[in-house]
């Protein structure tokens, strides 16, 4: 047993090793080369360890066994963290080359250490008998339900991409399908019933998210161009976050304003949402633009 851990610890370096090695060819890059092909090659190499270390955290912590889907929420996992640890730093202060490297740097480094941290970690004692989880469990595994979801899910995605319209709207369910809402609260039950009966965790999970991709598709989908109309704002906001100007409201820096709240004064970053809403939208549009120069 202790031969085993000393010997998967060792391979963990070893990809702690490659993730240096790949950082510092992304420094290059980002300072020095400029290229924007060897950026994508970097980029990729990049997601593929971060995916890498991700699955070995899902496959340990929620015992999934490898396969797709257990890659592609390892897959949304990295790109989850990265664009987490980004949107902080966008949030209280700006972006910068610099920053960005430190963000991936950070998000490689949390995510090989949680990987060991997971892996020196027992999954526990089985339960025996009628544990309180199995309470949860109120329908059987039913694999026609999960048939039914992704038939709906596909037609629901469908009827967003052939209805979108290109006037002003005061509502983007003005140029929607009126069958889309049905659609959608029937999806929900099915969601429902899946989470409380016995199908697969992973595959659970994975409706979660395709539930969730649905339900902000209503946005960008709505309307001729991307985000309802809106993609000249996110444009500017990038280009802006791309060439490190500040974005307010902040909470470092001469830009930082404060608002007195019940006798109490509070920084207005606190008190506006809106960078809280698109922080890991902007970040990750930042961080591909910084590392591929596209």
């Amino acid at each position: 047993m202790v031969y085993k851990r000393m010997a998967y610890l060792k391979s963990q370096w070893s990809v702690f090793g490659i993730g240096g090695v790949l950082l510092s060819f992304l420094y290059l890059n980002i300072f020095r080369w400029h290229l924007s092909v060897v950026g994508i090659v970097l980029t990729l190499g990049y997601l593929f360890l971060l995916t890498y270390l991700w699955q070995r955290i899902l496959e340990h912590v929620f015992r999934f066994e490898r396969g797709f889907v257990t890659v592609f929420l390892a897959c949304f996992a990295a790109l989850f963290v990265v664009s987490g640890i980004e949107s902080i730093v966008i949030t209280f202060y700006t972006t910068t080359y610099l920053l960005t490297f430190i963000s991936l740097t950070t998000s490689l480094v949390l995510s090989f250490f949680l990987n060991i941290w997971v892996h020196g970690q027992s999954h526990g004692p089985g339960i025996e008998g009628k544990g309180r989880k199995e309470y949860l469990i109120v329908f059987p595994h039913m694999k026609w339900i999960s048939w039914v979801y992704i038939l709906l899910w596909s037609v629901t995605v469908w009827l967003f991409f052939h209805t979108y319209g290109t006037l002003v709207f005061f509502s983007p369910w003005q140029s929607l399908s009126v069958f889309i809402l049905p659609l959608v609260a029937v999806l929900s039950i099915l969601l429902g019933i899946l989470l409380c009966s016995k199908t697969v965790t992973k595959h659970v999970l994975l409706f979660v998210l395709m539930q969730s991709v649905l339900l902000h598709m209503y946005m960008p989908l709505s309307h001729m161009l991307p985000w309802g109309g809106d993609v000249w704002r996110h444009i500017a906001v990038e280009e802006q976050l791309s060439s490190g100007e500040i974005v307010p409201p902040v909470l470092f820096g001469p830009e930082a304003l404060w608002r007195e709240v019940v006798g109490v004064d509070i920084p207005e970053v606190f008190l506006i949402p809106q960078k809280y809403s698109y922080g890991q939208f902007w970040g990750l549009a930042v961080i591909i633009r910084q590392l591929t120069n596209i």
